[in-house]
Formats: C-alpha cells, sequence, structure tokens
C-alpha cells in the first residue's frame, strides 16, 4: 500500500517509541498523548501553538511536512503509554531503554 512504502521501518519506530518513553519519563508534565479532537480522531494538520503539548510529529507544527506519513500514530501512543507506565514501576527502565538505542 501507499503508506506501507512511505511508511517507517517497525525498528525506527520501536525506538521512536522507546525514545519518546524516555522523555516522556524524563519530562514528565509531558503529557502521554498524541494530539486527537472533540472526536477523539487523530489530528494531522498544523495546530495552534497553545495546543502543541504531547507527542506531536512535524506536521503539527510547520505546514508541508509529510515526514510521518504511514506512522502507526495510535500504536505509537499506545506503546508509549505503557512503556511509561511500566517505568513509574521499574527504576531501570531508563537504563533498559538507552541500553537498545546504543
Amino acid at each position: 500500500t501507499f503508506n506501507k512504502a512511505l511508511g517507517p521501518t517497525e525498528a525506527q519506530v520501536k525506538a521512536c517509541e522507546r525514545l519518546a518513553a524516555a522523555y516522556c519519563v524524563a519530562l514528565p508534565d509531558i503529557p502521554v498523548k498524541v494530539p486527537r479532537d472533540s472526536n477523539g480522531k487523530f489530528i494531522s494538520t498544523v495546530i495552534p501553538m497553545e495546543q502543541r503539548t504531547g507527542l506531536l510529529n512535524h506536521f503539527h507544527v510547520k505546514r508541508g511536512k509529510v515526514d510521518a506519513m504511514g506512522f502507526p500514530h495510535d500504536r505509537f501512543e499506545k506503546n508509549v503509554q505503557n512503556y511509561v507506565e511500566e517505568a513509574k514501576k521499574d527504576p531501570s527502565f531508563l537504563d533498559r531503554i538507552f541500553s537498545v538505542l546504543e
């Protein structure tokens, strides 16, 4: 499919999930969620500055960015949330996350 051809590899998605989780653990004021509209649908356009919070993509801040095409946002959000919850139970979480990224 079009998205599969242009989308990220599985390794890239997993690395992004781990990196985002590490940021959310290290900076706990970052909401562990992607931007959604009032119906819960993922927002894939530029959003106003005052609404820029959470797990953002390039196209949330600048028009014309398409490098997140095919990215599995729902899965990403869920997995980052799971990693952050795991980190609350396991103090060695960040060490394990960074060892995977090396």
